[in-house]
């Protein structure tokens, strides 16, 4: 039987990497390429003859596989937290500028209202 998901999402078909979509969901992604016990036996079966033929350990080829990709994920991740955060700063001081030339346009229409009185006054 094979796991179930609160996502109806499906594996992705992408051509690129299915691992970087928002509706990956590895719960589907493991039913699709185990659907059953028969389909993770045959996999156990073909992984114990490529140890013995190739003198290593496929299961520990595929740890150092995604040892490596976790490493990339985890820059990955840590570059994307420093780049929003880096953005939130820009935001803040955007948001002081334009706060800085409202206050300073606010000044500029009270005086030219000033100047319009005093003129009105005048005449």
């Amino acid at each position: 039987s094979s796991l179930s998901s609160s996502s109806s999402s499906g594996v992705e078909k992408a051509s690129s990497d299915p691992f970087s979509s928002e509706t990956f969901d590895p719960i589907d992604f493991i039913n699709a390429i185990f659907p059953d016990a028969s389909a993770v036996l045959m996999t156990e079966t073909t992984l114990t003859t490529t140890e013995e033929n190739s003198g290593g350990s496929g299961i520990q080829k595929l740890e150092e596989k995604l040892a490596g990709a976790t490493q990339t994920m985890e820059r990955e991740v840590r570059k994307s937290i420093r780049d929003r955060s880096i953005a939130g700063e820009r935001v803040v001081k955007d948001l002081e500028l334009a706060e800085t030339a409202a206050e300073q346009l606010k000044g500029k229409m009270e005086r030219l209202e000033a100047d319009c009185a005093k003129a009105h006054e005048r005449s």
